[in-house]
């Protein structure tokens, strides 16, 4: 995977004779697989040369481009590049733009805010590549072949970071992003102390990365006067990585007022403060596998050995996971390339690719959207309307309960999205409401993972984690910042629905899908009848023989269903095909893969599923035999094992007639 750096600067960009050494085009990255996949992290001004790279690119090599754009949040200083970005205008390129969705307005529509006539002569509907636009929420997908993750970070506009994976390599892109415990980040913390929770989370966001991008524009000293404002310290910045296993961090989104020998002393200091040690020669502008970028974007040499000191180099390659003293770090400088390599201790290259394989994906692109009810747990009346004026921001309905017997009542009764607990100086009351909270979810799901943020002048991180808080809003605090906490938690919970990872052999699933010869061809009674079957011996309304296809899935045979395909990414059985046995979801309501999928949540309403995976000869699974119904139920063994045999003959049928029936073993239905 190789990294370069376009725009390193944040909030504003800085030109000039006293930033030249790293840069003041606001936040642009590029990244490339090995398998020549291009994503372009946030679109600040440093896309404008990005973009002109690009061209020149494409001049060479006369091919259109194909990329995705991937913004964590739409404050101007990571879209502003964008109506400067040359090959979204070029007929023939095809832009995935992907960014966080808000509770009201899309990507798309926030975007075309800043090309509007008032602010700029071209709008939006004028690009002449072909862009698709996706919103976010937290999860998983994947670019080609690389596997973003997206997180919710701590700032005052609904931002995400990504981590990427691919070539045996992770990169964390972690911008902007303020610690969650002011605490925390003013260096208050008892060093036995625990962490926040949602500190704990976002550390182990970055977790054993080979390279971190981290927000660290403020010291601790300048930190004190901006809390809220959303950006991290430099010392949390290297305090998160060295304490997960993180094997290069970037420092960047440069603060404007930090010109280049500023940047050099301050970064030393936090080093030195945190680490022990301190900036090391040839740290401040590269390190090892770092190089300059070409003017013309041509592949660049890699830079001398000896700028990367002899004792550095021997510490990273010698060094335990869990050795913190092999953190490196250095500045981010606008114009340089880094070429990752993977290096994690113990595991080969392949080993490592198929550890990242292996991860379930949870993917939320364009997720269902539901009305969300907020209650507000408090006395307090000027609490209250404080939080009330945040939610209603959102257009969020809003209940309001002024003790402990009315907090549990209006639980018990209503489905909340949230619950906001503040009795001003009665921290202990509310955390004892909290527990009381948790203890109706023993046996309630919705209820057991309903988040709870307690609103108090001083966050109690252990006592919290006791009571079972989820989040702290920590007073004062301004409207904006509350809404885009409210955001954040109402997104994260409200999408429950995970897309599946494609099985490890899915090219030659794929191939050996289309030796079948069986997509887009008429119902065939030998099937339609093992379906049937299926119905009745199970009591089931549907009844399916599904073929999971690369962007969909297709069903050969159907009974109890009219529809004929579905997109893969909402198909229970892309799930089932990744493994060997039967895959049942008893109550998809109960089910975080599931409970907010299309088809749960629309027709046909599945409230359970069981898939069996269909073997071919090869051992690849083409898709599955499966029931459904729009009940909760059970499968107890002996029901499990009907559907297994029934599965064999859909096999046998399947394989019929091709090249494959001669590889197939046996002549029983199961194998």
């Amino acid at each position: 995977m190789k990294v370069t750096f376009w725009g390193t600067r944040g909030s504003i960009a800085k030109p000039g004779p006293t930033t030249v050494k790293y840069g003041g085009n606001t936040s642009c990255i590029e990244v490339r697989s090995d398998a020549g996949d291009l994503v372009v992290l946030d679109c600040g001004t440093g896309g404008h040369g990005l973009g002109n790279a690009l061209m020149a690119e494409m001049a060479r090599t006369k091919k259109p481009l194909k990329g995705s754009i991937l913004i964590t949040h739409t404050h101007w200083d990571h879209i502003q590049g964008i109506p400067f970005f040359v090959p979204l205008y070029v007929p023939g390129n095809k832009w995935d733009v992907y960014g966080p969705r808000g509770i009201s307005g899309s990507l798309r529509e926030i975007l075309a805010g800043q090309m509007q006539y008032t602010y700029f002569p071209v709008d939006l509907d004028y690009l002449g590549s072909s862009v698709d636009y996706h919103d976010l929420v937290e999860g998983t997908f994947h670019v080609g072949s690389i596997k973003v993750t997206a997180q919710y970070m701590n700032h005052p506009c609904l931002t995400l970071g990504y981590r990427l994976e691919c070539d045996g390599v992770a990169f964390v892109y972690a911008c902007d992003h303020e610690p969650h415990s002011q605490s925390y980040a003013l260096g208050e913390l008892d060093a036995d102390a625990p962490l926040n929770s949602q500190d704990l989370r976002h550390i182990d966001f970055l977790r054993k990365a080979d390279l971190v991008v981290h927000d660290a524009q403020y010291t601790r000293e300048e930190y004190r006067p901006k809390v809220g404002w959303g950006h991290c310290t430099m010392e949390c910045a290297i305090d998160m990585c060295q304490r997960c296993g993180v094997r290069r961090l970037g420092i960047s989104h440069h603060d404007p007022l930090h010109d280049d020998a500023q940047l050099e002393q301050l970064v030393g200091k936090a080093m030195q403060t945190v680490l022990g040690r301190p900036l090391e020669h040839g740290q401040c502008v590269v390190e090892e596998g770092i190089a300059e970028q070409g003017s013309n974007h041509e592949k660049v040499q890699e830079t001398k050995s000896e700028v990367v000191p002899k004792n550095v180099s021997n510490r990273l390659d010698n060094c335990n996971k869990e050795d913190n003293s092999c953190l490196q770090v250095f500045i981010a400088a606008e114009g340089k390339s880094i070429d990752l390599q993977p290096a994690l201790i113990g595991l080969s290259v392949d080993e490592k690719k198929e550890e990242m394989i292996a991860e379930e994906s949870c993917a939320l692109t364009k997720p269902v959207t539901h009305e969300h009810i907020v209650l507000i747990g408090t006395s307090n009346n000027k609490i209250a309307e404080d939080l009330e004026l945040a939610s209603k921001g959102d257009k969020l309905n809003t209940v309001r309960a002024n003790n402990a017997v009315e907090i549990i009542g209006a639980i018990q009764s209503e489905r909340f999205s949230l619950v906001l607990l503040a009795d001003g100086n009665k921290k202990d009351e509310t955390l004892e409401i909290c527990q009381m909270i948790r203890n109706l979810g023993s046996e309630n799901h919705h209820i057991r993972t309903l988040p709870v943020i307690v609103v108090a002048d001083k966050e109690d991180t252990e006592a919290g984690l006791k009571a079972g808080v989820t989040d702290w809003l920590v007073m004062p605090f301004t409207e904006q910042y509350a809404r885009t906490r409210f955001r954040a938690w109402l997104l994260r919970i409200a999408c429950q629905w995970r897309r599946a990872d494609p099985p490890i052999d899915e090219v030659l699933r794929l191939e050996t899908l289309r030796r079948l010869r069986v997509l887009d061809t008429d119902p065939e009674e030998r099937l339609d009848k093992l379906t049937r079957i299926a119905s009745s011996a199970f009591d089931m309304p549907i009844a399916l023989v599904s073929l999971v296809d690369e962007e969909r899935q297709w069903f050969k045979s159907s009974f109890g269903l009219q529809a004929k395909e579905t997109p893969r990414d909402q198909a229970f059985c892309s799930h089932a095909i990744r493994g060997k046995d039967v895959l049942v979801v008893n109550d998809t309501l109960t089910d975080e893969r599931f409970a907010d999928n299309p088809l749960v949540t629309g027709g046909p309403r599945i409230r359970f599923y069981a898939g069996y995976p269909l073997q071919l000869s090869n051992g690849t699974s083409p898709g599955t035999l499966c029931i459904i119904d729009s009940k909760p139920r059970d499968l107890d063994t002996k029901k499990m094992g009907l559907l297994k045999e029934l599965g064999g003959v859909v096999e046998k049928e399947l394989e019929r007639g091709t090249d494959l029936e001669e590889d197939r073993p046996g002549q029983g239905l199961v194998r």
